[in-house]
Order: structure tokens, then sequence, then C-alpha cells
């Protein structure tokens, strides 16, 4: 039997290339506004008066000391954001599975979060829920892995299934790659993914 998914090795590819690409880097100084603003690259210069760092874009930014909250060196930078907060709702739409265009809608409990997508389009359907677990977060990027429990149709076609991957959400812009197994009228594995814009409430 086919592959539910089309362009099952196309997609794939994209995500290899974008955990490639969204690896953890070398580590950096970060600088804590009292606003909740971060700054993360090299601090180049220090004074009484400011300090100004340097990002990983080579733009320099002064930052006077008197709205500083925390001056971090040789950090992760993916490391735990002080100013992110650990529970958090998150709200988007999405591509794939489980059922072509997905409402997706779920909560982070700290390092844990349960998160929901689907929709219902006569002959394609489908609903997964994910249980996540981070993996590191900043004010950017949030990792994480990911265990599934779903069901789909499509064209009269049935796939139960459980699966498991990795997602990322890069200010807004999600995505989601995984291998399900399951029963139904389809082979095991099947590729599981997911592209779209997921807003976080952090």
């Amino acid at each position: 039997m086919r592959p539910y998914l089309p362009g099952g090795h196309w997609i794939l590819a994209v995500c290899i290339v974008l955990i490639a690409w969204a690896a953890p880097a070398a580590a950096e100084d970060r600088i804590t506004t009292r606003s909740g603003e971060q700054y993360i690259g090299t601090i180049k210069e220090t004074s009484v008066e400011q300090l100004t760092i340097e990002t990983s874009e080579g733009a320099l930014i002064v930052v006077p000391r008197s709205q500083i909250r925390s001056i971090e060196f040789n950090v992760d930078p993916l490391s735990e954001s002080p100013s992110a907060s650990p529970h958090f709702d998150f709200l988007g739409v999405t591509l794939l599975t489980p059922a072509g265009l997905n409402l997706v809608y779920g909560h982070w409990f700290g390092d844990f979060g349960l998160r929901f997508s689907g929709a219902y389009f006569g002959g394609l359907a489908g609903l997964e829920i994910d249980a996540l677990h981070r993996l590191s977060i900043n004010e950017n990027v949030n990792h994480s892995l990911f265990w599934a429990l779903g069901s789909l149709v499509v064209d009269n076609n049935n796939w139960n299934y459980l699966g498991f991957g990795w997602l990322m959400n890069l200010s807004g812009f999600f995505v989601q790659a995984g291998l399900s197994i399951g029963a139904g009228d389809y082979s095991s594995p099947q590729l599981i993914a997911q592209i779209g814009y997921v807003y976080e409430f952090r």
C-alpha cells in the first residue's frame, strides 16, 4: 500500500535540514533587560554606564546598565530563558498529518505538554493527540520530542497509529516530523509530519 502522506521523502529531507540548521550553537553571552528583552551574542565593550554586545547576525547593540536585569556569560543559546514562562497555551494552523489542514491547540505544563491537532472535511479527517517533552527553549526557539496517538481517514482508507518524533517552534513557524506504526489500510511505518504557524502565549 502506498504511503498516505504524498511527498514524504521530500518532507523528511526538509525536516532534516531544519534540524541541522537549528542545532544548538556554541556558548554565547546573554543580556536580559528589565523589560524582558534578551540579547545573545558576544559582549565586546563594558563601561560603568553601558555594555555593547555583538549578536550572531553581526549587529552591535548598546544596552544601558540601568536597563539590565541580568548578564550571563558562556551560556547555551538554547538554554532555558529566564523570561520564558514554564506554563503557556499555544494555538495555530498546520498542514499535513492528520487531516491535511489542521487546527492546533495545546498547553505546556513546565517541561511537559499536551497538544491536539486535526479537523474534519468529510472524506479527509483526522485527530492526533501528542504528549510533549521539551528539550530546550529560548525567546525564539522551542525544541521538543512528542509521542502521538492518532487516527485519520483519507478517501475511506483508515489509519490508527502510535507515533514518535521531533518538533520545533521558531518564532511561530512550526515543523514536526516523526514515524508512526499502526493498523488500517496503510503499511507500517508511515511518516507523520506537520508544518505551519503556531503562536505561543508566553
